[in-house]
């Protein structure tokens, strides 16, 4: 049989259109569905914490947070913007998230162009059309990727960190990149790392990658490491001198949290874990070139440190293993591209090139993105947003409303949409099941909750926290989750009004509270007025 060998082949000007036209409208399907879409609880959060921040709250005692301080920076110039224009913040951070990734990607394409030894020029219109899809298509919540974790951390990391990445890339292929481009570089990197403090693992991973496989065993010295080591340093030396509390919250945090993780088997059987395991199969059939394609095998490593950072979580959020998944399918998407662009096949498949199978990818991305925009027209929002939010409106009338749960959902983005306060410092009352994590099977009879005299000291401290704030701004609206698998508590028989109401103060102003309506797993209370001539013939 005749053999063909495809090298390099020439983008159409046909396929070239494509890709082109391609990368706005999945812009504009985003768009399109972000006009219905809720946003992320976790995001919902940040946004109000921010806007509090700004009217004088303090971090960490005002606002409890597990997080480091950088992701409520980040966020402010979307609340104050929002408040300059007299909009919402949510629509003003989706806009700006945008902004975002157009600009990462404009920064790509550049970094790109000086890859030219690397990539084809197919093959680098590919490339931004991947990381288009990947950065704002919610329709790769279908395959379990980015989904409605758009504006998360790990988020904000990836558009952060592809640059970097990118000129990573450069270093280990002996390509220069300019001065500009390297502190641009860096800058972006170095603030995506501190988002986290486990994301360092992906920069020491990679730069190890460099120094092992790149022509000059001194560019580890270079600029953006330079950059990105003094940016760590700066950060953290600030937050332990402006917010010491933060390391007081994770020393909390490490003593409660753990209830939370998830079992071995769950951790590895998450779709980040079986697409390592594909590409590793898959890299190791192209071993011969893999060390050639600095590319590859550079997104491999970061995928794989962006892994270990969400197994080392322990969590198995979807979210926090969204890094991962992109990098490692950029990876694979670099190699099955090289090996199309450079085979041997027999003259039956010759057709099958490699400029059809990006045309083909194309298409299926499309469609991809294009039915979450249709469903959104055509199916209500899921959740329990919109069963509350018409009782928030007509109950709290912009006061503050309280949510008993251990959940951030649907308190989050509640709140933001409801056009509410917050009765409380914490987001939900997560910490409670570390607490009592040898009796959450509970079921039957009474649940042995600690009494407040025999808490420890940890637990009564949470505990008045919560009854504080309570007491302070005391909620026009409480909700209270009764049952349903409150995760991590199971269906245990734990209700939180009677934890609280082990408090008097609370119990008291419990009974100005009346039960208005149950919605799925929550029950609704308003609070009552009070009666004033009452109040005046008692004394």
């Amino acid at each position: 049989s005749v053999i063909i060998i495809h090298e390099h082949q020439p983008l159409s000007r046909e396929n070239g259109v494509v890709i082109w036209l391609s990368i706005p409208l999945l812009f504009g399907l985003h768009i399109v569905r972000s006009m219905t879409d809720l946003i992320h609880p976790d995001v919902a959060w940040y946004l109000y914490g921010t806007g509090r921040l700004l009217h004088g709250a303090k971090l960490y005692h005002d606002i409890v947070d597990i997080n480091p301080p950088l992701v409520y920076l980040l966020h402010m110039p979307p609340v104050w913007l929002a408040g300059v224009l007299g909009i919402s913040a949510t629509a003003v951070f989706k806009g700006l998230m945008l902004v975002l990734v157009a600009v990462v990607l404009v920064i790509c394409s550049r970094l790109l162009v000086l890859l030219s030894g690397s990539f084809s020029t197919s093959s680098r219109r590919f490339i931004l059309l991947i990381l288009t899809f990947l950065f704002v298509s919610v329709a790769a919540g279908n395959f379990g990727y980015l989904g409605s974790s758009f504006g998360q951390r790990e988020h904000m990391m990836m558009l952060l960190a592809t640059p970097y990445l990118l000129g990573a890339i450069a270093q280990a292929s002996g390509v220069q990149i300019s001065r500009r481009q390297r502190w641009m570089v860096a800058l972006m990197a170095g603030i995506g790392i501190s988002l986290k403090p486990h994301f360092i693992l992906m920069w020491l991973a990679v730069e190890g990658c460099v120094f092992f496989v790149g022509p000059n065993r001194n560019g580890w010295k270079r600029l953006e490491n330079v950059v990105i080591a003094v940016m760590l340093a700066c950060y953290w030396a600030l937050v332990a001198a402006v917010f010491p509390e933060y390391f007081q919250v994770s020393a909390a945090v490490m003593q409660v949290y753990g209830v939370y993780d998830a079992t071995l088997w769950v951790l590895l059987t998450q779709q980040a874990v079986v697409l390592w395991v594909v590409a590793v199969v898959f890299l190791l059939m192209q071993r011969s070139r893999l060390l050639r394609n600095r590319a590859t095998l550079l997104f491999f490593v970061a995928g794989t440190a962006f892994l270990l950072v969400a197994l080392l979580q322990r969590k198995g959020w979807g979210y926090q293993s969204y890094p991962a998944r992109v990098a490692i399918l950029l990876s694979l998407a670099i190699a099955l591209n090289a090996w199309f662009d450079v085979r041997k096949t027999s003259e039956r498949f010759a057709w099958f090139t490699a400029e059809r199978l990006r045309t083909l990818i194309t298409i299926l991305m499309l469609v991809a993105a294009a039915k979450p925009a249709v469903d959104s027209f055509r199916r209500p929002v899921p959740g329990l947003v919109p069963a509350l939010l018409p009782i928030v409106k007509q109950h709290a009338q912009g006061r503050s409303i309280l949510v008993l749960s251990t959940a951030l959902d649907p308190q989050f983005p509640l709140v933001v949409y409801g056009g509410v306060s917050w009765s409380s410092r914490y987001p939900q009352l997560w910490f409670v099941p570390g607490f009592y994590e040898g009796v959450l099977n509970e079921k039957d009879g009474r649940f042995p909750y600690h009494d407040p005299s025999s808490m420890s000291a940890l637990e009564r401290q949470f505990f008045e926290d919560v009854i504080t704030d309570v007491i302070t701004n005391p909620p026009e609206l409480l909700l209270n989750n009764i049952g349903g698998d409150r995760y991590p508590m199971g269906k245990s028989s734990f209700n939180f009004l009677d934890y609280y109401s082990m408090d008097q103060r609370f119990s008291e102003l419990f009974q100005q509270y009346r039960l208005i309506k149950t919605v799925d797993n929550f029950t609704a209370y308003k609070r009552q007025p009070i009666d004033l001539s009452l109040t005046l013939n008692q004394h």
